[in-house]
Parts: structure tokens; sequence; C-alpha cells
């Protein structure tokens, strides 16, 4: 784990190399669950630090590279996730440890879904991290996806051509979906519209 922080931070590295070592996170904490804990802080910090990456919008190379380093850092946050949620219905309270980095986390998703033309398979990891976040979180997550940015993503995701990103972006919908309802139904009864 120190080497492959180390080489991160080399700035000799050749560029496709650290892509691949942000998805290795992923896998890591994926197999050891919440032995990840003692790594989460740092590779946070370095996820986050990559997913700020701005480029050249100009230049087609870079542009291909930060859209693999994006794939690249959704697969580490699926990952991380999935292994500290655990396989229960109920998550493995070690997800929780997240919880201070999801507004960096949500806005790197809204960054995606609103900048440059992503492809479909970016569409259906975005939108199945957006999923496991749901599952993890509930409730707690919803206020930082409301502004209007994710639904439209996830909307716009469902028209793809490709079952599995209709499918993984059904899923956060309903999710979503659902939170909206039950927060109308509660906002209804405190107001004394439902009795």
């Amino acid at each position: 784990m120190t080497l492959l922080l180390a080489n991160l931070s080399e700035p000799t590295l050749h560029r496709s190399v650290k892509p691949q070592i942000l998805s290795a996170f992923g896998d890591m904490a994926l197999s050891i669950g919440s032995e990840f804990v003692k790594y989460l802080n740092v590779v946070l910090d370095m996820l986050n630090a990559a997913s700020r990456l701005q480029v050249d919008q100009n230049s087609y190379d870079m542009m291909e590279y930060l859209n693999e380093l994006r794939e690249s850092v959704l697969e580490a946050y699926t990952g991380i996730i999935q292994g500290l949620k655990g396989l229960e219905q109920q998550p493995h309270p070690d997800v929780f440890h997240l919880e201070s980095h999801l507004p960096n986390i949500t806005a790197f998703i809204k960054r995606i879904a609103v900048e440059g033309d992503i492809s479909d398979s970016m569409v259906a990891s975005a939108a199945g991290f957006i999923g496991d976040l749901c599952t993890a979180f509930g409730p707690r997550l919803y206020p930082l996806l409301e502004d209007g940015t994710i639904s439209q993503f996830l909307a716009d995701g469902k028209r793809s051509k490709a079952a599995r990103t209709k499918s993984l972006c059904n899923w956060p919908r309903r999710k979503l979906r659902n939170y909206a309802m039950a927060k109308e139904f509660l906002s209804k009864i405190i107001l004394g519209q439902i009795k």
C-alpha cells in the first residue's frame, strides 16, 4: 500500500499507470473489507485529488486520460464502498467512515454528469456507484443529490441503448424517487395536510 501511494506521488511515473493504481485501491478494499479502514483517509484524499484534475479540453489525449482516470476513481470508490458496506442487508458500520467524504464524492459525480462527453461505461459505473451509496447511506445521502444534476444524469442514462446502463441508472432513480415521495409525505403530515 505504501508503495502504491508513493508511486501516485511520483512525477516521473508514466501517467497511464496511475489510473491502474487507483483501481487497485478498490480491488484491495473489496478483498480486505474492514481492514481497509486504516488506509481509508489517505486513499480518499488521493481519489479526491485525482477526481479534481483539470486538463486541456482541446487535447484529445488529455481528455482521454481524464476519462480513464475518472473511471478508475469510480472503480476505486465502488470497491471501497462495497468492501466496507459488506454483503449483509444492513450496511456494516465501517462504511460510515466515508460519511465525511460524501460531499467530495457527490461533487465528483456531479462533475462527471455536467462536464463533457462521457462513455456509456462511465455512465453505468457512476450510476452503479450512486446506487451503492444510496444502499449504504439511505436518507443521509439524499440531500446531497437533490439539486437535479444527478436526477437528470440518471434520466439521460436510462435512455441509453445499452441494457446494463439502463438497468444501473434505473436502480438509484427508484431509490431517489422513493425518498422524494417519503419526504413529501412527511412534509404533508407536518403541515397537517394528512392526518
